[in-house]
């Protein structure tokens, strides 16, 4: 498995690598977010207090099949936008 690090605008955006806002705005366009209403809701859940990386934080500390299930998803809409 593959680890990111996400770290502050001023490297990132140095890098040519995205905001964290921009990546929760492709988040929300990507076709596993837009067919997964409960992961939807967790990302607009968490959009002014830390974003996608909170909610993929709550999924990560969750122990259901559905939590895994979303965590394995997000990671995956994550993954796409760092080939866009």
């Amino acid at each position: 498995m593959k680890h990111y690090l996400l770290i502050g605008a001023g490297f990132t955006r140095n890098w040519g690598g995205w905001l964290a806002s921009e990546v929760f705005e492709y988040l929300l366009g990507d076709p596993a977010v837009i067919g997964n209403p409960e992961l939807r809701r967790l990302l607009w859940q968490h959009q002014t207090k830390g974003g996608f990386e909170a909610a993929l934080d709550e999924l990560q500390r969750g122990s259901t099949q559905a939590a895994k299930r979303n965590e394995a998803e997000l990671l995956s809409a994550v993954s796409r936008s760092s080939r866009r």
